[in-house]
């Protein structure tokens, strides 16, 4: 049986904050079988860690009135396939749905969710369910009590038992976030958007709980 896989997003893209140019995947990491997080992190294609100059957080995020946008920050769509194409369309993509038989058939929707966790936030934007949700789950930076660290959005996947073990699993996160009509001037039939992110998963075998805490302990 395989093991889940667990996903998170950065908060750059929660609730009262849209960002400007870059929508992205965080980081991913493997769920034991008692729900703790073992291995290190792995990151979609293509990551650029958001420290970098030309990726700065806080030039590419910026306040947004939600008039006309979804609550809950929009939906979070999981795909996967064995079959990835080099030329991978979007639209292609979200026509599979959970039975396998949407589409072209070549792959699953797997979770559908609301991007906003209910848990997740971000420091210092001022918003006051960001102060709240620290309050009700602080996140102390590993080793260092008293200190504060934003909590990333989550997105639970479970890979399927029945894939190839020894074959890549690649999975589409795609982030719906469509503006209503009749809302915004520029938009008067409204507007979709989506960000997605690419993740190649090797899928080795199954291990049991001691070996995967013995052999993949997250520190």
């Amino acid at each position: 049986m395989m093991r889940p896989v667990h996903i998170t997003v950065s908060l750059v893209l929660i609730y009262f904050e849209l960002a400007a140019a870059h929508s992205w995947l965080e980081q991913l990491s493997n769920i034991a079988s008692n729900g703790s997080f073992v291995a290190g992190y792995g990151y979609p294609r293509g990551f650029v860690d958001k420290g970098a100059p030309s990726f700065d957080q806080n030039a590419n995020v910026r306040r947004q009135e939600l008039d006309g946008q979804p609550e809950k920050g929009g939906t979070v769509f999981v795909f996967g396939t064995q079959r990835p194409r080099q030329d991978e369309i979007l639209l292609d993509v979200l026509e599979w749905t959970r039975d396998g038989l949407g589409g072209d058939r070549r792959g699953f929707l797997l979770p559908s969710q609301n991007f906003d966790d209910g848990r997740c936030y971000q420091l210092g934007n001022g918003a006051a369910l960001a102060t709240s949700r620290k309050e009700q789950t602080p996140n102390a930076l590993p080793g260092q009590l008293g200190s504060e660290h934003e909590l990333l959005c989550e997105t639970d996947v479970r890979v399927p038992d029945d894939i190839q073990v020894g074959k890549p699993y690649t999975m589409y996160w795609v982030w719906q976030w469509p503006n209503a009509p009749g809302k915004d001037p520029n938009y008067p039939r409204g507007k979709d958007e989506y960000y997605a992110s690419c993740l190649d998963v090797d899928i080795d075998r199954a291990l049991s709980l001691e070996q995967e805490q013995l052999e993949h302990p997250i520190i």
